[in-house]
């Protein structure tokens, strides 16, 4: 990444940009909560040197300006005056990013020229299962219960159908300890056992964590509130590009099933890469070589 340049909009939070490559961007990197554009450094350095990218800090994370209440609308609105004023374009999302990618698709589909969801969240069983098991982080968990004792779904409503071993209190207080983390240490402890993060190595785990400390708390809470089915997103009408929707084999988050039962609900299809759920950092050639392929001009 080279370039990191400030934009707003009327009534919108500054949106920092990091850019790679010159002219106008050909792609989009959308992260996901909790992390940031500059960490997609890998996946750009595996990218054509033509392919001039762009990377916005989502309001909240990275550099950019927080700015509360949160919706899927409001993190896509932020980011369409890139589009307008240089789309089309590829847009990428990750995890949540696929979300902001497909709102931003549905609200200009005219700039979008392909679209990559990189393992957007379609399942939560696997998650919750880990959750519910404990283990040897139960007993950091207390300070995170007692700040957690408000939260109820997370958004994750399809977590209350099923049993655990725990209570469901303590699961969901598992599954959110990260983003209450006190410190880069304190986050990369828990990266290294949550089944999201526990695939990458200690370098990756503190890119992570450092992206994580940056971002605003309250964001950061209010954006899992965000996270939830997938029944909702669909294909924009008189659209004419095919989605892809690629899903890690290790991951929690994505099977073969869902991805390929969403492909087909948006009108696209499902392609899997070696890896777990942060394909940016684990599978970031795959991701890229998806992406080349689906640049104008390219076969």
């Amino acid at each position: 990444m080279t370039i990191v340049e400030p934009q707003s909009g009327r009534g919108r939070p500054s949106i920092w940009n990091e850019r790679s490559g010159s002219g106008p961007a050909k792609v989009m990197l959308i992260h996901g909560i909790g992390s940031s554009g500059a960490d997609f450094t890998r996946l750009v350095s595996c990218l054509d040197s033509g392919s001039s990218t762009v990377a916005p800090d989502l309001r909240g994370h990275g550099k950019s300006e927080a700015s509360l209440p949160v919706t899927v609308e409001g993190f896509a609105a932020d980011l369409l005056p890139l589009i307008d004023e240089e789309g089309p374009m590829v847009l990428a999302g990750f995890s949540f990013g696929s979300r902001v990618a497909m709102e931003i698709w549905r609200k200009r589909p005219e700039g979008v020229s392909a679209l990559v969801l990189v393992d957007p969240p379609l399942v939560y069983g696997p998650l919750f299962e880990w959750a519910s098991r404990g283990g040897s982080g139960r007993h950091r968990l207390r300070h995170c219960l007692k700040k957690a004792a408000g939260i109820s779904g997370l958004g994750l409503s399809s977590l209350r159908r099923l049993g655990a071993r725990w209570s469901r209190e303590e699961a969901l207080a598992r599954i959110s300890a990260i983003y209450y983390s006190a410190d880069v240490d304190e986050a990369v402890e828990l990266m290294r056992e949550n089944p999201l993060t526990r695939d990458l190595d200690e370098a990756d785990l503190l890119t992570n964590a450092r992206s994580l400390m940056a971002a605003d708390r309250a964001t950061l809470l209010a954006t899992l509130e965000l996270t939830g089915e997938s029944e909702g997103q669909t294909r924009p009408p008189g659209a004419s590009i095919e989605p892809v929707v690629m899903f890690g084999d290790r991951s929690p988050m994505t099977d073969p099933d869902a991805a390929g039962a969403f492909a087909a609900r948006i009108g696209g299809r499902a392609v899997s890469y070696s890896g777990g759920h942060v394909a940016h950092l684990e599978a970031p050639e795959e991701v890229a070589e998806e992406i080349e392929r689906l640049l104008p001009g390219e076969d």
